[in-house]
């Protein structure tokens, strides 16, 4: 399972990448360089969130998927 921790962290970078870049656009133009460098450094942190979640989702259906197999391997008949 991924870690929470991990995951407040690249929220954090995310947030404080965003703050930089937001900054540097008021007072240079959107289509600097160093805004440009900004925004990329922020679309590569959002692409990590978006594969953290990726493998959050995979593996709880993977673990559910597995439940859902032993699950249906058990008798529910009563025995006599």
């Amino acid at each position: 399972m991924i870690e929470q921790a991990g995951k407040m962290e690249l929220i954090s970078k995310i947030d404080a990448k965003r703050e930089e870049m937001i900054s540097a656009a008021g007072s240079k133009s959107y289509t600097s360089s160093e805004v440009v460098r900004y925004s990329q450094e922020l679309d590569e942190l959002l692409n990590q969130f978006q594969q953290m979640e990726r493998w959050e989702k995979d593996e709880v259906q993977t673990s559910f998927s597995k439940l859902v197999t032993k699950v249906a391997g058990w008798s529910f008949m009563p025995q006599h």
